[in-house]
């Protein structure tokens, strides 16, 4: 068992808001891109590779960095750091760190501005998450869940347990507060491979945010725009949360109408944990079916080399990840186009480059940990930038310790 002391470190060690840290942006020797199964790598000095846009990632990354903020406050965030140098997007014009200032900075973006709709933040699961609206781009909705930074939350990440998903017959007060309920209906005789059963510790923090999104996704917004694109985001935690948010938007919302109205429909998470079994990744693929039919539907699987949360919970214990696989590999070896840089390979099964034991990570100490943190994940995401021949956005291309 794990002490409460040593959750404590853990914690902190984790807490991707934090930057600067030693060895954080250093080249190690580590898996070969080759090893990725299935996957192609992205060619970022080719302008014609449309297959990757590392200025909209850079954005959406910068979502799962905010939701560690609170609504009125710094949250998670540490003011001073950002005073030595940190996320000036996060200030607002009164000099205080908020959410809401950096929604209204538009996260650094000088052609956006985003207004907080509502803030959720639920003390008995330390369950935190936002819904924004774009002003400048009307019909853009974000819901964004916060990770991991609490004991709370990593008792939450570290149960095992299933639990089937049916939103519309459950809810937090009545079948999960005291963790009862359904818990005592799943056993390891269920039918993994065809009925949707998701963590329990997910789906139990996604249900106390389920008010929430009812009240603000919705095809009509309340602004009176009609919805045009969706994003679910999140990272660590909040990337595992994002997953379960996903096929209740989708509920919610119905495919056939959202692809009837041309809605896009987002899932973008930075190093979340597995989910669910294969009977849930199928309810998924069956609910996004009309999104597909009209490209309309993306989802985006960011993973930071040897970043230890997704390689958790183990899939032996017939947990599944949920999107398209985006994998950034750090490398000196010559037999890369560009060494010391970044490599992003996308899709495939990448089962030999990132589902090995965790164990067999162990030499990489810290590594682990900081691979993890939002600014690591965006320092190689800024790698695409400077690889690329082709212009971009540099209003969202500044360094990722900004």
């Amino acid at each position: 068992m794990v002490g409460k002391q040593g959750l404590k470190l853990l914690s902190a060690k984790v807490a991707p808001y934090a930057y600067g840290i030693k060895g954080a942006n250093e080249v190690y020797r580590r898996i070969p891109s080759e090893k990725s199964k299935g996957g192609k790598r992205f060619d970022p000095s080719d302008p014609a590779d449309k297959s990757f846009d590392a200025s909209e990632t850079e954005h959406l990354m910068r979502h799962c960095q905010a939701a560690y903020l609170a609504s009125g406050g710094p949250g998670t965030q540490d003011p001073e750091k950002i005073a030595d140098g940190g996320p000036t997007w996060m200030v607002g014009a009164d000099g205080k760190v908020s959410l809401e200032a950096a929604l209204a900075n538009g996260l650094g973006d000088a052609t956006q501005e985003l207004e907080l709709l509502e803030y959720h933040d639920h003390k008995a699961t330390d369950t935190q998450a936002y819904v924004a609206k774009s002003t400048t781009r009307p019909g853009e909705l974000y819901v964004v869940c916060r990770g991991t930074t609490t004991i709370t939350d990593w008792l939450t990440d570290f149960q095992i347990s299933k639990t089937l998903f049916e939103p519309e017959n459950d809810s937090f007060e009545d079948d999960f507060k005291s963790c009862g309920g359904c818990c005592g209906q799943i056993s390891f005789s269920c039918d993994y491979a065809n009925k949707p059963l998701v963590h329990i510790g997910f789906y139990r923090s996604f249900l106390t945010m389920r008010d929430m999104i009812d009240r603000h996704v919705k095809h009509t917004l309340a602004d009176g725009q009609k919805l045009k694109k969706v994003y679910v985001c999140g990272h660590s935690l909040g990337g595992a949360l994002a997953c379960v948010v996903l096929p209740y938007v989708l509920k919610v919302l119905n495919p056939a109408t959202l692809a009837k109205n041309g809605t896009e429909v987002t899932l973008f998470t930075v190093g979340a944990p597995r989910v669910g079994t294969d009977g849930y990744v199928k309810m998924i693929d069956k609910l996004s079916a009309p999104l597909k039919a009209k490209n309309l539907y993306r989802t985006f699987r960011c993973v930071n080399d040897v970043d230890v949360v997704p390689r958790i919970p183990p899939h032996f214990l017939a947990f599944r990840h949920i999107g398209v696989l985006h994998l950034f590999l750090e490398s000196e070896r010559e037999s890369e186009p560009n060494p010391g840089k970044a490599t992003l390979v996308i899709g495939g099964e990448m089962s030999l480059a990132h589902d090995r034991s965790v164990l067999g990570y162990v030499g990489h100490a810290s590594e682990l940990v900081s691979d993890h943190m939002v600014p690591a994940y965006r320092a190689m995401n800024a790698d695409q930038f400077a690889q690329s021949s082709a212009s971009v956005d540099t209003t969202r291309a500044e360094p990722a310790s900004a």
